[in-house]
């Protein structure tokens, strides 16, 4: 059995985002100290712990100084540089590992790793050209999307073409991106059921644990709602959990990890993408499950026993994007409801499609929720 490391320690986490911030509470909850590195003053972790580093993950002194305060790092985002990841973990225990998060933030890295190990992905070619996407258009026989191989989420960085020739725009993107990076990944459009996710743990002494499977309703590209549970058979939700424990024993992963999947019409499950830390679709485990997605990624790292994540009620969260505050935000839509729980993470600027907090109702039933939840924000947009 591996040694746990217990309450007391100090745990360090790399990045100062909303993430970082839950991180942050439920370590602290635990008794555990909490340094944040970010490079960004006034972060929303940062408002939560005392100790806290401000800088480039370049700076080297930064680095030093972060080393030096902790016990075991983690991550609270996948877009940092691998040298970096790789600098602590040569001093320090870092899960998920340097290695795990480098397949994670580049799609290259991810879809070959996937495909190599018999994962289910929809069909994909690397491609160098604006010549070789054609190619691949044509010879899938339809609608196709085109990717970046890194700094690609919530929309960003994905490109649809549903006929050739491309637009002026489409054409121009195409060659910008093929400027900064040389190559992009194109992968074959699927029509499809439903994207629901798996959030899965997995300690040192490779106890795993799974969160219940939940839908996801995107809207322009970002994460509008996500239902739990979701609304699929259970043979479907058991397919997904066990290819999410397989792939977590083949990485060996230490951690928490989301599984992103697409269901087709046909009823086949694809894995989209890896997020190697909690994810938006798993908020709604603050105030649905016994045991948060943030407690159970402490847990994993620490090696302490995985806790249970049984959902006390069917829930919907809705996240809240900077585009409600160009206008008077009514926060009074929200808090005065029952049984519906407000997060605002304390970013300091409402930017457009930048997720600035969420709320998750809980209800009887998945159709209640949904309606509660639905007729909250359409208010906000009235308001």
């Amino acid at each position: 059995m591996e040694q746990m490391i217990l309450p007391g320690s100090t745990i360090g986490v790399v990045g100062g985002g909303q993430l970082g911030k839950m991180l942050a509470h439920a370590a602290q909850m635990l008794g555990y100290k909490v340094v944040i590195w970010s490079e960004e003053e006034d972060c929303p972790a940062c408002r939560v712990t005392s100790s806290v580093i401000i800088g480039p993950y370049t700076d080297k002194e930064k680095l030093a100084q972060f080393i030096k305060q902790v016990n075991i790092v983690t991550v609270e985002t996948e877009h940092i540089s691998l040298s970096v990841l790789k600098e602590i973990e040569e001093q320090l225990p870092l899960y998920p590992s340097a290695q795990i998060v480098g397949i994670a933030q580049n799609r290259q890295k991810e879809k070959r790793w996937l495909a190599d190990h018999q994962f289910p992905v929809v069909p994909f070619r690397i491609v160098q050209s604006l010549e070789e996407i054609i190619l691949f258009q044509e010879q899938i026989d339809g609608d196709i999307v085109v990717k970046t191989i890194t700094g690609g989420y919530d929309g960003k960085g994905q490109l649809r073409i549903t006929k050739t020739p491309l637009s002026q725009e489409q054409t121009l993107q195409i060659f910008q991106w093929l400027l900064n990076e040389n190559m992009l990944i194109a992968e074959a459009w699927l029509p499809i059921q439903m994207e629901f996710s798996v959030i899965a743990a997995r300690n040192k002494n490779r106890q795993f644990s799974s969160f219940p499977v939940v839908e996801n309703e995107h809207r322009d590209h970002i994460l509008h709602q996500t239902i739990a549970p979701a609304r699929i058979a259970q043979e479907v939700a058991n397919q997904a959990v066990e290819i999410t424990e397989k792939l977590m024993e083949e990485l060996d992963y230490v951690g928490l990890l989301c599984v992103e999947f697409f269901y087709d019409q046909q009823g086949k499950i694809y894995i989209n993408e890896l997020a190697p830390r909690p994810h938006n679709s798993g908020h709604f485990t603050l105030d649905a499950t016994i045991t948060s997605q943030f407690e159970q990624t402490i847990r994993a790292v620490c090696n302490l026993p995985l806790n249970e994540t049984r959902l006390l009620s069917p829930s919907v969260m809705v996240n809240l994007l900077g585009d409600l505050w160009q206008e008077k935000f009514n926060i009074e839509k929200i808090v005065t409801e029952s049984a519906t729980k407000l997060h605002l993470y304390g970013k300091k600027e409402a930017r457009v499609k930048r997720k600035m907090g969420h709320y998750t109702t809980l209800a009887d039933s998945i159709e209640k929720a949904i309606d509660k939840a639905e007729n909250i924000y359409l208010s906000l947009l009235d308001s």
